[in-house]
């Protein structure tokens, strides 16, 4: 068994998001239906909040880790929308899109509160 299995699974997954991030899509035909991309922020960063939080309970043994996995997910969040912004020319950054990102790290308080972690 992996020893950091949280942690290496956070690690990529931060790079699933950046890639997605930074990738054009305007050659990809996608179903889409309304508020997807909003529910995609949400659900991504609320996997990312969980994955650092139980990075940060069971492998990395920090204290508060629930505001540290919330904060870094937003700080991650924020960062890329920023550099959507100043690097690219194809995407731009959105204060929704920052927002959702924010809601759905933050989405790690109901699942701290409904999954015992000790």
């Amino acid at each position: 068994m992996v020893k950091y299995r949280y942690t290496a699974l956070a690690t990529v997954w931060i790079g699933l998001i950046v890639y997605l991030s930074f990738r054009k899509f305007s050659e990809i035909a996608l179903p889409s239906f309304r508020f997807q991309d909003k529910i995609g922020h949400l659900v991504m960063y609320a996997l990312l909040s969980v994955l650092l939080f139980h990075a940060l309970v069971h492998e990395l043994r920090w204290t508060s880790p629930l505001t540290l996995a919330i904060l870094f997910s937003i700080l991650i969040g924020t960062a890329i929308e920023f550099g959507q912004h100043y690097l690219t020319t194809y995407r731009e950054a959105s204060l929704y899109d920052a927002i959702f990102n924010a809601l759905g790290a933050v989405t790690l308080l109901f699942y701290h509160s409904k999954i015992p972690y000790e």
